[in-house]
């Protein structure tokens, strides 16, 4: 019999870590002492990596808002060409129902590059 103790947690638990993480690190840098940090530059591909979890968020669609919100709240990035471009494609994916969503090969298609890191 496996020890259950040793079982890995679910995708469900390892988004809302995540998403927790993002939030932690988006409250902290709106504090005075902190809003010089560049920590917030870092956000765009966790944020991605949970957009990509296409099945948890069907499931849970008010965490797409919520993501949605953290990220324009605090990445400084988020009304750059690139980011629009990638939150389309995040979108597509979602509206797809396609959890093997390819950004990569999304991205050739439109002709553009995007960068998460």
């Amino acid at each position: 019999m496996a020890d259950s103790s040793l079982a890995s947690p679910s995708t469900e638990v390892l988004m809302s870590r995540l998403m927790a993480a993002i939030d932690a690190l988006c409250e902290t840098c709106r504090r005075p002492q902190y809003s010089q940090s560049l920590a917030t530059n870092s956000i765009l591909y966790p944020y991605t990596a949970a957009r990509l979890e296409v099945a948890v968020l069907g499931r849970r669609p008010e965490w797409v808002e919520e993501l949605r919100r953290l990220v324009k709240l605090c990445d400084p990035y988020a009304m750059t060409a690139n980011f629009c471009t990638l939150d389309e494609m995040l979108d597509e994916a979602l509206d797809k129902g396609d959890d093997d969503y390819d950004i990569d090969e999304h991205a050739r298609r439109r002709n553009t590059e995007v960068a998460t890191f």
